[in-house]
């Protein structure tokens, strides 16, 4: 079983990012809405497989979740999903210079959401 860490502040685009991963099988799922959240559960001893993030959450934004991962030794090669609806270069480019491998405009679909996870733990 894969566990997906999402972290994500709006219950809709959660739900959503739930349904569209919970019909793969062999995936579980946990949700967070904010970086301090995020962070409590990466600094236990839960597996995480792969963190699925927003860029634009309440307080701290993903990109700082992510920093925060480079710092653990445990997390630090984790697969991050970065989401958004910002269509900002400097955000991508942020992330990429952070390690993250994908990206995923707002609205995505299921299916890409899917192969976006599937290619990242076939790269694993």
């Amino acid at each position: 079983m894969r566990t997906v860490l999402i972290v994500e502040d709006d219950p809709v685009v959660s739900e959503s990012l739930e349904l569209a991963l919970l019909i793969l099988p062999g995936i579980a799922v946990r949700s967070v809405s904010s970086v301090e959240q995020a962070r409590d559960a990466l600094s236990t001893d839960e597996r995480f497989d792969a963190v699925i993030t927003d860029v634009h959450l309440p307080g701290e934004d993903g990109l700082s979740l992510v920093a925060s991962m480079l710092r653990m030794p445990a997390r630090c090669n984790l697969p991050v999903v970065i989401t958004t609806s910002s269509r900002e270069p400097s955000i991508r480019r942020r992330a990429a210079e952070m390690g993250v491998k994908a990206f995923l405009e707002k609205p995505w679909s299921a299916k890409e959401l899917r192969n976006t996870l599937h290619s990242l733990f076939d790269g694993t």
